[in-house]
């Protein structure tokens, strides 16, 4: 079979257009991971762990700590420019059972509000009549904990405090 001039050039040019679309695709993923990167870094200090693991401190929070919690990142109080107040953060992780930590808050946050919202089970310190949403910007001046499921199968569960000092 003989080819001809115009399958060589359709070849070569659907051979260079998906060489280009999978050269951008790599670009957008490195760019979009930069950026999440970034905006991690921006809003989230992370602590540095010097020899070995750090545990989150029940004496630092001023709640009740799970047991082995380790230290993920923290992030001081301030004032988003919307003039919202904003209290500390830690986050720790563990990767033991969502249901096993949940029970652990359960029994020692007694007195404290609680919900779930897609899958995130929260407790918030406060009025139970006041609503309170994870996923607002007022949350971030509430008194809560906050327990993520893992994202995928193996991965860690996340425990977010938000907490006065």
């Amino acid at each position: 079979m003989k080819i001809n001039t115009r399958q060589k050039q359709t070849a070569s040019f659907a051979a260079f257009t998906l060489v280009t679309v999978l050269a951008l695709i790599i670009i957008m993923y490195g760019a979009c991971n930069s950026n999440e990167q970034k905006l991690e870094e921006s809003v989230v200090e992370e602590r540095p762990v010097a020899g070995g693991t750090q545990l989150v401190s029940e004496a630092e929070v001023g709640l009740p700590v799970y047991p082995g919690l380790e230290l993920a990142s923290k992030a001081e109080a301030q004032t988003l420019e919307d003039g919202t107040e904003t209290l500390p953060v830690i986050i720790g992780k563990t990767y033991d059972p969502m249901d096993k930590v949940v029970a652990f808050y359960e029994e020692k946050l007694t007195g404290w509000n609680s919900g779930e919202f897609h899958g995130m089970r929260y407790f918030w310190k406060g009025d139970p009549d006041d609503t309170f949403s994870p996923v607002s910007r007022e949350m971030m001046s509430i008194p809560s904990v906050m327990i993520n499921p893992p994202l995928q199968e193996g991965d860690w569960i996340r425990v977010q405090y938000i907490y006065e000092k």
